[in-house]
């Protein structure tokens, strides 16, 4: 299981890039409302399922280097 560091910080970062966020976490059982709460967490499958939902809606291949740079 994952703290909700990194995944709010994915979820911010197409958020910044004005994508919809109920949109990035579809299908990941991830509960946007709740990565503010450190004691939320996150398992490996849904951080995955989030990183493909974020390739597939932004179609950039090289978007872990955008987002790493952020």
């Amino acid at each position: 299981m994952l703290r909700p560091t990194h995944v709010r910080q994915h979820v911010n970062f197409m958020r910044s890039r004005e994508f919809n966020v109920g949109e990035v976490v579809a299908g990941t059982g991830i509960d946007a409302q709740k990565l503010d709460d450190p004691a939320y967490l996150v398992s490996v499958a849904q951080a995955h399922t989030l990183v493909t939902n974020m390739l597939r809606l932004s179609n950039e291949p090289g978007l872990g280097l955008d987002v790493g740079g952020a």
